[in-house]
């Protein structure tokens, strides 16, 4: 398998992880921003050490998520504050 299918498949792999957790994070309607945020900021420990950027992570998660979330309430753990 060359590098590009192997980050493909880790790619792949982390949308569906990422799809999980907004699934988990919606209750009766609403979403609880802060779980995602919560369980996005482990998945992306791994996926770091996965070797996935910033960008490539970023675009996963919005690709995950459904069109009607506000993209904007994901809080990204390279964007907190220090």
């Amino acid at each position: 398998m060359d590098r590009d299918n192997f980050k493909e498949t880790f790619i792949n792999q982390y949308k569906e992880e990422v799809h999980g957790i907004w699934l988990e994070s919606e209750h009766n309607g609403r979403f609880d921003h802060m779980l995602f945020n919560q369980k996005l900021e482990k998945v992306w420990k791994f996926a770091q050490m996965d070797g996935l950027t910033e960008y490539d992570f970023e675009c996963l998660v919005e690709e995950s998520l459904p069109d009607h979330l506000e993209f904007q309430s994901v809080a990204f753990p390279w964007k907190k504050a220090a």
